[in-house]
């Protein structure tokens, strides 16, 4: 009984932190998304080589 909701727990919190893990990708991808929109509208090569680092730090993940 007592293995059984130590299981639960563990799994619960290991839940929550994918949770977590996944909401910031997801906050990293959209902010990428603006950020890549601003690289484009305004054409400065320095803000477009910096968002394709960031591109592909976020595509290693």
């Amino acid at each position: 009984m007592v293995g059984a909701r130590t299981s639960r727990k563990c799994a619960r919190l290991a839940a929550q932190k994918n949770l977590k893990k996944f909401k910031k990708k997801l906050a990293t991808a959209l902010a990428l998304q603006l950020e890549g929109k601003l690289a484009r509208l305004t054409g400065l090569p320095s803000v477009q080589k910096k968002f394709k680092k960031k591109l592909v730090r976020l595509q290693k993940v």
